[in-house]
């Protein structure tokens, strides 16, 4: 049984053809805006990572004053808090111009599978197969 074939009956709506190319349409021209949603779920994961490592870097912040004993050990738990901010602040700053500046370019429209008949069902009795020993076997299939 071969699955190539056409669909036997017609469209349900004589306004079906109008449809058909409006929904591929929408999908070619979505094929060039999703490059730029990708970009933007980059830009927001990269503010999400930026936003965990100040609190982190904030957390350390909090425990390294506590742990201070000394005027030095107040300011470089500073100098620690915002050198962490800064390379922070730069790494996310390059990451997203990244995301921005490199679009992957159009997205590959997918096509759709061959269309199966609907509405009907074939079943095909037993076929023989010969099982190498010689002892032949009754399989049941169903389509």
């Amino acid at each position: 049984m071969s699955s190539d074939f056409s669909n036997p009956r017609g469209p349900t709506s004589p306004a079906h053809d109008f449809y058909e190319v409006l929904f591929q349409g929408a999908d070619i021209a979505s094929s060039f805006w999703q490059p730029a949603l990708k970009a933007a779920g980059r830009w927001q994961l990269e503010i999400a990572h930026l936003a965990a490592r100040q609190m982190r870097a904030s957390m350390a912040l909090s425990t390294n004053l506590l742990h201070a004993k000394s005027s030095s050990q107040l300011t470089s738990a500073y100098r620690g808090y915002w050198d962490e901010l800064s390379h922070s602040y730069t790494e996310a700053n390059r990451n997203i111009s990244i995301a921005f500046s490199r679009p992957s370019g159009p997205a590959a429209v997918l096509h759709m599978p061959a269309r199966q008949r609907r509405d009907t069902l074939e079943l095909v009795d037993g076929v023989e197969r010969e099982i190498p020993d010689g002892e032949q076997r009754l399989e049941r299939k169903v389509a």
